[in-house]
């Protein structure tokens, strides 16, 4: 019988956060390499989120983002989507002209393999837009790396054929205007699915579609920990402890 583990969420403002809170459980591991996939990360705008992140990991920029421009838009099957250039061209050609630099970079697929010839990712970080259509194209592709699906959009995606055998940890946000603000609509997803067993869904319960940078700041990290490592023991420590604590949960689908 498939079992589900959980910490309790009880109601608390997270208007004061712990300085540095994620120091006390993550150790500074030799600098491992995270790939962001830049369309839907909010890279540009969660300037604390990922200049903490950084602090642990190696960041690598894939993809660009300039919504609704070039290829940063959705595929044809969405109601807002297009027939033209879009977020699976920007993930499968092996060339794509980049309309903010004015220049061409290498598509998403044959950039993440061209960084797997000589190194290793320990982790893909994607929100958003880029995990409803980016991340699912990658794993139909054979992409399988460690994932930190920010909004969780991947369940239930269209775009979504196949999922990984490696870890993958859904970040929801209870605010958010994705299906997935209920996280309901997640745990019967991961039940269903056998290949999402194993599957981390962390839940935020006071968060907007674009997470409070300050709170996310310390928050990620720990996400990624989850990922690469198999482990929800920490990111549950942050839901029971400390001024983070009743601000969200964690469940891990066995």
């Amino acid at each position: 019988m498939k079992t589900m583990t959980t910490s309790a969420a009880s109601s608390q403002s997270t208007a004061v956060l712990a300085k540095d809170a994620l120091e006390r459980n993550i150790p500074c591991v030799a600098k491992q390499n995270i790939v962001v996939i830049l369309p839907g990360s909010c890279y540009y705008t969660l300037k604390e989120t990922y200049k903490k992140l950084e602090k642990y990991y190696n960041l690598i920029l894939v993809g660009h983002s300039c919504a609704g421009n070039g290829y940063d838009r959705y595929p044809p099957f969405w109601a807002t989507g297009t027939n033209d250039l879009n977020l699976i061209d920007m993930t499968t050609n092996d060339e794509v002209f980049n309309p903010i630099t004015g220049q061409t970079e290498l598509g998403i697929e044959k950039r993440i393999r061209n960084i797997l010839e000589t190194t290793d990712v320990h982790c893909i970080v994607c929100g958003s837009r880029g995990g409803q259509v980016v991340i699912p194209t990658l794993w139909g592709l054979g992409i399988d790396i460690p994932s930190v699906v920010l909004n969780g959009g991947c369940i239930n995606s269209p775009c979504t054929s196949k999922y990984p055998s490696s870890r993958v940890v859904l970040a929801t946000f209870g605010k958010d205007y994705f299906p997935t603000k209920n996280p309901q609509i997640s745990i019967n997803a991961m039940y269903k699915h056998q290949s999402l067993k194993g599957t981390i869904l962390a839940h935020f319960c006071y968060q907007n579609h674009r997470p409070d940078d300050k709170y996310f700041s310390i928050v990620l990290p720990y996400l990624v920990d989850a990922a690469i490592n198999d482990s929800t023991i920490k990111l549950n420590d942050i839901f029971a402890n400390g001024n983070l604590a009743g601000s969200g949960f964690a469940v891990t689908i066995n």
